[in-house]
């Protein structure tokens, strides 16, 4: 939760060590709504040098605010070489933060989309679970749905619908 800690640190390490043009990663563990001032993701990246990053962010909206960790969601950034080719982002569209997009435009019209997915562990032990606070979204709807079940049904849409745009995942 807080951007001195080691796992900060070796994210960024590592994205500059590899010289990474995009990255896709799941379950960041925050919620950017109670992130205090000056611990904010912009924040982390100046703090590493990190200049001309895209990044999408897709964490669960639909739960309550209630600590600066939450549990699942999704992240796609593009670095050096792809953020000038006009990448666009995407949400999960349920606000769960299941999953998040950048589609890049490439050489004659191609789109490449980098996706980041988080497919929730069947684990009911407290509200602060992916799973339970999935769960408790879909009752609010008046489904009985499993989240696992729901992720896999959900995504498979969306990824259909890409490649039918012509998208390349």
């Amino acid at each position: 939760t807080h951007r001195y800690k080691d796992k900060n640190h070796e994210l960024f390490q590592g994205l500059k060590d590899t010289e990474a043009d995009g990255a896709a990663l799941f379950e960041p563990g925050l919620d950017p709504r109670l992130l205090p001032t000056g611990e904010g993701w912009y924040e982390r990246l100046m703090e590493h040098g990190m200049r001309g990053v895209k990044t999408s962010w897709a964490h669960n909206r639909r739960a309550e605010p209630l600590d600066q960790r939450q549990a699942g969601g999704a992240m796609v950034m593009t670095l050096r070489e792809l953020t000038p080719r006009g990448p666009k982002s995407e949400n999960d569209p349920s606000g769960l933060g299941r999953w998040t997009s950048i589609a890049i435009r490439g050489v004659a019209g191609h789109v490449f989309r980098l996706v980041s997915a988080y497919m929730p562990c069947h684990n009911e032990t407290g509200p602060g679970t992916v799973y339970t606070q999935h769960k408790t979204y879909f009752r609010s709807l008046n489904q009985d749905r499993d989240p696992r079940k729901a992720m896999r049904e959900d995504f498979k849409k969306c990824c259909k619908t890409w490649i039918d745009h012509g998208d390349k995942l």
